[in-house]
């Protein structure tokens, strides 16, 4: 009787446990509520997922060191490109600029990220025909997270003065907006 007791009580647990799962969903979160003691495993969700990003940078000429930049940038973000507007200030020429870039991530990894920028600019005060483009190629250090700091070098030039081609050293600090497009649920916490 005790052995028959003992099944029929089990039976209804296993039936019971059934139809909590058939209710709950056949996904990876059908336990969710419980998610210490789920066996389902979740994949690896992307490494890149961030939507907007604003950055400040100051940028160096070691051969000319009264040549720096101030930079303020504001992208969004889509998988391995950024795109977006900047606006500068050239403390040698006492003159702001402002402009559009291209920002590409050849590589990206949990700790470092490597980056190539192209960056159009226009100034907005005088001498509105020097105008200028930079390439810039760097290293973003960050877990993607909310903030990352990177070190790039940059190579500029103005296009309608023969002024010649300059080289910055610059050190960059991003906050990230991370905002997700569908959501998902977090089961390990």
């Amino acid at each position: 009787m005790k052995s028959f007791l003992a099944r029929f009580v089990t039976k209804q647990k296993l039936l019971l446990g059934i139809l909590w799962l058939m209710l709950r969903g056949n996904g990876a979160t059908a336990q969710s509520v419980h998610h210490n003691g789920t066996c389902y495993r979740v994949g690896p969700r992307a490494t890149i997922n961030l939507q907007a990003d604003i950055s400040l940078s100051h940028q160096v000429d070691f051969k000319h060191t009264d040549s720096q930049l101030t930079t303020f940038q504001f992208g969004v973000n889509n998988k391995w490109e950024t795109h977006g507007f900047v606006v500068d200030f050239s403390a040698k020429e006492q003159q702001w600029r402002t402009g559009g870039f291209l920002r590409l991530f050849p590589y990206d990894g949990k700790k470092i990220t490597l980056m190539a920028e192209f960056k159009y600019m226009l100034p907005i005060q005088h001498h509105r025909d020097n105008e200028s483009f930079s390439i810039s190629g760097g290293i973003i250090l960050s877990d993607h997270s909310n903030f990352g700091v990177e070190l790039f070098e940059t190579m500029a030039t103005d296009l309608s003065l023969p002024s010649g081609i300059c080289f910055y050293s610059g050190v960059r600090i991003h906050y990230y907006f991370i905002h997700r497009l569908c959501r998902r649920p977090s089961v390990f916490r």
